[in-house]
């Protein structure tokens, strides 16, 4: 088998160099569609007029919490998708010209990116469980 020697520690068959250039292409995809994502999500929160509830005073908390919800989301949509944008162009640029610095940092983006996503995952489950706390300590309350 042909050896790449892209990683000095580490030698890539053509195999593994094929396979980490697959993963490059969908994480690359992935933040694409995630731009796109977040567009669409744009168009929706500043377009759609909110339904009338009957009282003004309703009506401009209900935009406003649209647009606060959008910018959270926006912002952290903004954050994955660039990170898995970057990780992804220096992964392809680091195999393509057999660049170790370029390899190095797209992976680096990389491990940033799942990062980012695990702890957006740790704090979407204790505040699941949280509410599921509050849920069933009211249920007992109320019995």
């Amino acid at each position: 088998m042909e050896e790449n020697s892209i990683l000095p520690e580490l030698s890539l068959q053509e195999n593994s160099k094929t396979n980490i250039a697959s993963v490059a292409q969908w994480a690359f995809i992935s933040a694409i569609v995630g731009f796109i994502s977040l567009a669409i999500s744009a168009y929706n929160t500043f377009s759609i007029k909110a339904p009338d509830l009957g009282d003004p005073t309703l009506n401009n908390t209900n935009q406003g919490g649209r647009i606060f919800g959008f910018l959270v989301t926006a912002g952290i949509s903004l954050l994955l998708n660039i990170t898995l944008l970057n990780a992804a162009t220096n992964i392809k640029k680091g195999l393509t010209t057999t660049d170790q610095g370029h390899f190095n940092y797209g992976m680096s983006k990389l491990a940033t990116y799942f990062q980012i996503t695990g702890i957006l995952l740790i704090i979407a489950l204790v505040i699941v469980a949280l509410a599921v706390l509050i849920i069933f300590m009211a249920g007992f309350g109320a019995a």
